[in-house]
């Protein structure tokens, strides 16, 4: 949809300034696939043809608020947000200030949005510098024990065994290691089908068996077998739905509550089911 030019309001041009520092802040964190994602075939007029996540998210957003959105600009805001957020969950090596994730909160709560499931970013941030700067304090044998033991038994790919998701899971950090964990899984997805999509889309595309049905057959992207029969197609077609499932029924919907509920059974469960989808995948040790 194409939006047309109307003067903004005090009130309109104060929100448009709080959305401005906000995809600012969160630039760095935005994947443009995701803001396509979220923009959806609607509004994807109102992207820019190039450039980086955090421009196209303010394009987005400014032009939802001139044309008066403002139920739909806060909930796309609310998505916008939630993907920054949990792409810094997934990669350590992400540099961002807790001024910053201070900054994003203020400006939220500004445009009268519920931060509530952020609200421990800025903490979040600090502790993730302090394990950079500082020796590791030998921690008591109790929940934190257990739950090292119930990592490190199990066979997981070495893939899903790094830091970013082990260390997250020890500490009490589910969430953080499931969102680490499946960003294995779509990174490889992505890598080896050549598709910038993302979640039940990138799984479908990397993996569908449509093609076989066409003449002359076209093989999926991402061959899980030589699908050279029936039994093989079948699992091809079973390891597609079971990401689908990964990214629709687990990674989804904890990505908006942030991984909230999440207890350590349903969180190991769902990183051992991401390995088990990696070692589908060819050349995966």
């Amino acid at each position: 949809m194409r939006v047309a030019n109307r003067p903004l309001s005090f009130g309109a041009m104060s929100a448009r300034a709080s959305i401005s520092r906000i995809t600012t802040t969160i630039s760095d964190l935005l994947d443009p696939g995701d803001v396509r994602r979220i923009a959806g075939h609607l509004y994807e007029d109102n992207l820019p043809r190039t450039g980086n996540g955090g421009r196209m998210a303010d394009a987005l957003l400014g032009s939802m608020e001139q044309a008066g959105h403002r139920t739909t600009r806060n909930s796309t805001l609310d998505a916008i947000v939630g993907a920054a957020y949990t792409r810094w969950l997934g990669d350590p090596s992400i540099d961002f200030s807790e001024e910053a994730a201070l900054t994003v909160l203020r400006e939220m709560k500004a445009l009268r949005l519920d931060v509530s499931g952020l609200s421990t970013w800025p903490e979040e941030v600090r502790r993730r510098g302090t394990r950079r700067t500082e020796p590791v304090v030998p921690r008591a044998e109790d929940d934190v024990g257990r739950r090292q033991r119930l990592f490190d038994s199990l066979p997981l790919v070495p893939a899903v065994k790094v830091a970013a998701v082990r260390t997250a899971f020890i500490d009490g950090h589910r969430g953080n290691a499931l969102f680490a964990a499946i960003g294995v899984l779509t990174t490889e997805l992505r890598r080896r089908s050549g598709s910038v999509e993302d979640g039940r889309d990138l799984a479908t595309f990397a993996l569908t068996t449509n093609g076989l049905r066409r003449n002359p057959p076209v093989e999926p992207p991402v061959k899980v077998n030589a699908l050279s029969n029936e039994n093989e197609r079948g699992e091809q077609e079973g390891v597609m739905y079971l990401a689908m499932g990964l990214y629709g029924a687990i990674r989804n919907p904890n990505n908006h509550y942030h991984g909230a509920a999440l207890d350590d059974a349903k969180a190991i469960e769902a990183i051992a089911l991401v390995s088990l989808l990696l070692r589908y995948l060819p050349t995966m040790p």
